[in-house]
């Protein structure tokens, strides 16, 4: 009875601080936004020689804010950083009307090394901000989720989980609370030798079994780089949910989640084509679940009801029987893809199936998550880099090792 009492005080206590909390935000009129660091706001590499080559060119880098580029010591280990475009931009802007932590699934001393160097850019570019105030109210890491591939908002608990959005590169980690995600694409900067890593095991997030997939091998080449503008494209997203959020003839329920996810699709009554293995049931697949959660409505077969048929070819039955209707949008997957990345329908019109034919899915089918407990490229390559030290005996060898430094963008 005792303990019951003391369980119960210990939850009241708990929602009393939970409801003092959104009631602050409501005050505010802010949000909650929770960011992941690696791949959605930085990329990172404990390459040695990278990083050589780097301090040779660059000395005194390490208080050169100037630089995207940084050199940061985790525990005696100097780890490279690269800012992805207009990430202090984005915390400028978002500023006055989110509340930003991180959540990562990097090592304690590992997040606190990145968000000092994400602060104290933070201040060199904007100093007119409040310089007593952190910049991030809560830094969460994997030492305080329960499960070791498994992000959770628990420090949100219930009241507030209904005004927290998330921002990260991979769905996996979010499996209990895709609700409150949105998905960004990956940043990678540094180059390494496919050759040398490709040997190694390796489990990071650039590898196939991440929510993404592109045409990089494991640790391979880069994809993008300082023509990376997904931050530009993110504040835009991000702005307007809190502009809908607080607007009172918007019919949110005081919930994020549905201000997400359903408006983006909200009316669309599709059939997938060519794209769903007929040997399962269509409703358990990727693309019909992510179309779901995002508002759609999904059928096995085209009815007068249907306003799309997302396909992998004009070759089906269904695309023929759709294009006998007229009313019915034809469109490639990529439209479903760029809708529930950007939050935001897309026009039909740019998604016919020939169209975007040469570019590659966004996205990859769910898969089991990472089977190493490593989830951020410094802990990998820690391991990585400390094997490849005993075999580099000579600078033929280390010349399969590359690094591309790019000067501060303007």
């Amino acid at each position: 009875m005792i303990e019951e009492d003391i369980m119960s005080h210990t939850m009241s206590k708990t929602n009393t601080n939970e409801k003092n909390a959104c009631d602050s935000l409501i005050q505010n009129k802010k949000l909650c936004l929770v960011l992941d660091l690696d791949n959605t706001l930085i990329h990172t590499t404990l390459d040695p020689v990278a990083v050589d080559r780097f301090l040779s060119h660059n000395p005194g880098s390490s208080s050169n804010f100037d630089n995207n580029t940084n050199v940061i010591d985790v525990e005696g280990d100097l780890i490279l950083v690269r800012t992805r475009p207009y990430v202090h931009y984005l915390l400028h802007s978002l500023s006055k009307r989110y509340e930003f932590s991180i959540f990562t699934m990097g090592t304690r001393a590992y997040a606190k090394a990145i968000t000092s160097l994400l602060e104290a850019k933070q201040k060199h570019f904007y100093p007119t901000e409040t310089p007593e105030i952190p910049l991030f109210k809560h830094v969460a890491t994997r030492e305080d989720f329960p499960d070791s591939h498994t992000k959770t908002l628990e420090p949100y608990h219930n009241l507030m989980r209904r005004m927290v959005v998330v921002v990260d590169d991979r769905r996996d980690v979010w499996r209990n609370e895709l609700s409150n995600l949105i998905q960004v694409r990956p940043y990678e900067h540094f180059h390494y030798s496919y050759s040398e890593v490709n040997s190694l095991d390796c489990s990071c997030s650039c590898c196939p079994d991440s929510s993404y997939n592109s045409d990089v091998k494991c640790c391979g080449a880069v994809v993008n780089d300082d023509n990376d503008d997904a931050l530009l494209s993110l504040e835009e997203t991000l702005d307007s949910i809190h502009r809908r959020f607080y607007d009172p003839f918007e019919k949110t329920d005081n919930d994020i989640r549905k201000l997400l996810k359903k408006r983006v699709l909200e009316g669309v009554h599709l059939v997938f084509s060519g794209l769903i293995s007929r040997s399962s049931d269509p409703s358990t697949s990727f693309l019909w679940r992510i179309a779901e959660e995002h508002g759609a409505e999904c059928y096995d077969e085209v009815g007068p009801h249907i306003t799309h048929v997302v396909a992998a070819n004009d070759k089906t039955s269904k695309v023929k029987r759709a294009q006998e209707m007229f009313s019915v949008n034809i469109v490639n997957r990529l439209w479903l893809e760029d809708s529930v990345e950007s939050l935001l329908r897309k026009d039909e019109n740019d998604y016919c199936l020939n169209s975007s034919a040469n570019r590659a899915s966004n996205f990859c089918e769910d898969s089991s998550p990472c089977v190493l407990n490593i989830c951020s490229f410094y802990e990998l390559e820690k391991d990585i880099w400390s094997k490849k030290r005993r075999r580099l005996n000579d600078d033929s060898e280390m010349d399969h090792i590359y690094f591309i430094h790019h000067q501060e963008v303007a």
